[in-house]
């Protein structure tokens, strides 16, 4: 269950096999109205939600690290799952 009501986030990659994910997911989030930057560090203290983008080909686990959401494992599931939930499949 991931929220994305937030209204706007920052994004930051972890690793290369997840920078291919950024604009993405900059896209879906656009879509649903919210405002996306991509940083290029990572800084949980801010006011904004970071997305914290971290690629394998495990399955997704998301946790919470004061203002960053972590995204660990199979990026190319999680985005299908979003977009599913923007437009209302699931």
């Amino acid at each position: 269950n991931f929220d994305i009501d937030f209204g706007k986030f920052n994004v930051y990659s972890e690793n290369e096999l997840s920078k291919s994910y950024e604009d993405k997911i900059k896209f879906i989030m656009l879509y649903s109205g919210n405002e996306v930057k991509i940083l290029d560090e990572k800084d949980c203290n801010g006011e904004i939600p970071l997305l914290v983008l971290n690629h394998s080909y495990k399955d997704i686990i998301i946790s919470k690290e004061e203002n960053c959401i972590l995204i660990n494992g199979n990026l190319n599931k999680f985005v299908d799952g979003l977009t599913y939930k923007i437009f209302g499949v699931i």
